[in-house]
């Protein structure tokens, strides 16, 4: 792709994004799309059409609050290797990324019972907690899920 035109359409969608948000106060608009990651960053609700029929309506936050799965993304000073002997089987470690004395660590909780304030509690007896955040679905994947169960 050219560079030069890509600065162009970076302008213009950028023009675009500044120019919706003024119109925003004034009107309601429609977006028909599948590109998800527009519905995220323009849109403040959704509703997801499949064969004709409405199969998700609400605010794009509550939405991907309610398909969140109990995944936590959690950065601290420390080694993972002090923290991985301990856990016990209510967290499965999905993603770890380790750089020097600083670990970035996507957890999934399995047991319902684990709070958050557990899981804060749990990991800051091996370092400072940096980063600390629910790991929120894209609504693509979201799109992606309900499209899937009500095709059967």
């Amino acid at each position: 792709m050219n560079e030069k035109m890509t600065s162009i359409r970076n302008f213009y969608y950028y023009f675009y994004l500044q120019w919706l948000e003024f119109i925003n106060d004034i009107f309601s608009i429609i977006f028909s799309t599948h590109n998800m990651d527009s519905v995220e960053e323009i849109c403040d609700h959704v509703a997801l059409i499949n064969k004709a029929k409405k199969v998700l309506d609400g605010e794009i936050n509550e939405v991907r609050q309610t398909y969140a799965s109990d995944i936590y993304e959690i950065q601290y000073d420390g080694y993972f290797n002090k923290l991985e002997s301990t856990l016990s089987s209510d967290y499965k470690i999905m993603e770890v990324q380790e750089n020097h004395n600083n670990t970035i660590i996507k957890v999934e909780v399995l047991n319902k019972n684990v709070l958050s304030n557990d899981i804060i509690k749990r990991f800051s007896q091996y370092g400072n907690i940096n980063m600390f955040r629910k790991h929120l679905p894209k609504m693509e994947d979201i799109f992606i899920k309900v499209v899937g169960e009500t095709n059967i």
